[in-house]
């Protein structure tokens, strides 16, 4: 076995103290100063170590500002090797099946586990990717962050990092909700949206959707009462699945 060199004695010494430290991603790391006292190596030793670890996705480089556990906890940029599937139009259809093996379980758990901090940080990185969506933004890294933050809140370490994988792999501009309001943003920045009973909104029928809602508060404004929602059944989570694997083999065909 090949000795290390010393910037890779200084790269491992520096992922302990992160670990020791219970650093999380986006806490930055001492000062040059501080750490090559910390360590004992020069200043070239350090920085040597530090670009080991940017070039393993564990820290971010940030020019004048420091360095930073990166958020991406040392996962490489492609951990399932998809770079080396080519002109596969199921590979979003594959993708698809395994979240659905492990997702709902992870809501599930996150549900039952989440302290009270995890739950508002979860409503508001949702609200970040309805903000990002009403602007025209991209809303890939947020919608990312949203559904990491509700595997961390599952209590399983490993949750985490495979949720992070899956959604980092393929961005699609596919967006899901039963907000008419949202819905109609959505689809006037170009995104297919879906309603979570499995129905697509459409230019054609946002219009009737957006009055019945402008009906219905004038109803309880007034004093009125409406049927509530009734619980979610199996058959709508079927009926859900079934319509975006439809929509997904669409949208593959579509860009063959």
């Amino acid at each position: 076995m090949a000795k290390a060199t010393l910037a890779e004695d200084t790269a491992q010494a520096i992922i302990r103290y992160i670990i020791e430290n219970r650093l999380k991603p986006g806490d930055k790391l001492p000062t040059e100063p501080i750490f090559m006292e910390k360590l004992g190596v020069g200043r070239g030793t350090l920085r040597e170590g530090i670009k080991l670890l940017a070039a393993r996705n564990i820290l971010d480089i940030r020019q004048g500002a420091g360095s930073y556990v990166s958020h991406r906890r040392g996962i490489p940029d492609d951990p399932l090797g998809l770079t080396f599937i080519e002109e596969d139009s199921g590979l979003i259809v594959d993708l698809l099946d395994v979240r659905l093996l492990f997702e709902p379980h992870v809501v599930r758990l996150a549900a039952a586990r989440a302290t009270e901090a995890e739950k508002v940080a979860i409503l508001e990185q949702a609200a970040e990717v309805e903000r990002c969506i009403a602007e025209g933004e991209s809303y890939v890294a947020a919608d990312t962050r949203f559904h990491r933050l509700i595997a961390e809140a599952s209590g399983n370490k490993v949750f985490g990092n495979l949720t992070y994988v899956l959604n980092t792999s393929i961005a699609q501009n596919i967006a899901i909700t039963q907000d008419y309001g949202l819905a109609a943003m959505c689809l006037s920045k170009g995104a297919i949206v879906l309603h979570q009973d499995g129905k697509q909104y459409t230019e054609e029928n946002i219009s009737g959707l957006l009055e019945f809602r402008a009906v219905s508060k004038k109803i309880r404004r007034s004093g009125g009462r409406l049927k509530g929602n009734p619980k979610r059944t199996a058959e709508q989570d079927t009926a859900f699945e079934t319509a975006l694997r439809r929509l997904l083999l669409q949208q593959t065909n579509a860009s063959k």
